[in-house]
Formats: C-alpha cells, sequence, structure tokens
C-alpha cells in the first residue's frame, strides 16, 4: 500500500517534513540511504496510530533507532 492512498495530501505533508527532519538530525543527506528507508517506514507507523505532529514523529523515531541493539 503506498502512503498516498493511506493519507491525505495534508498528512503526508507533515510526514514528509518529519523524514527530512529525522534525516537532518541524523545526518543523513542521501534518501536512499538504508536507514533513511528505516526512518520512513517508522514515520509511516507513527502517522497510521494517528500521530500528525512532525516535531514529535521525529523525536519518536530518533528515540526508537537510539534503542536498537
Amino acid at each position: 500500500m503506498s502512503a498516498s492512498a493511506a493519507f491525505d495530501p495534508q498528512t503526508i505533508e507533515l510526514m514528509q517534513f518529519a523524514h527530512d527532519r529525522t534525516c537532518q538530525l541524523l545526518n543523513i543527506s542521501d534518501k536512499s540511504h538504508p536507514m533513511a528507508v528505516v526512518i520512513a517506514k517508522e514515520i509511516i507507523r507513527l502517522a497510521s496510530r494517528g500521530e500528525r505532529e512532525p516535531q514529535r514523529m521525529s523525536r519518536l523515531v530518533v528515540k526508537a533507532l537510539s534503542e536498537l541493539p
């Protein structure tokens, strides 16, 4: 399922902002980098659960990544 099929345009814009911000915080400039893909999947998961605040999404993703083994 594509993100555009599940989310309205405003939500997709918020998700993109969260993704860009998170990548910037983690110094990831290549959007095809495997970690950028992991970030995108986590943001989609958060948005699927109703999160709409991009700064909070970014913080939650960074926190989740820092807890990985």
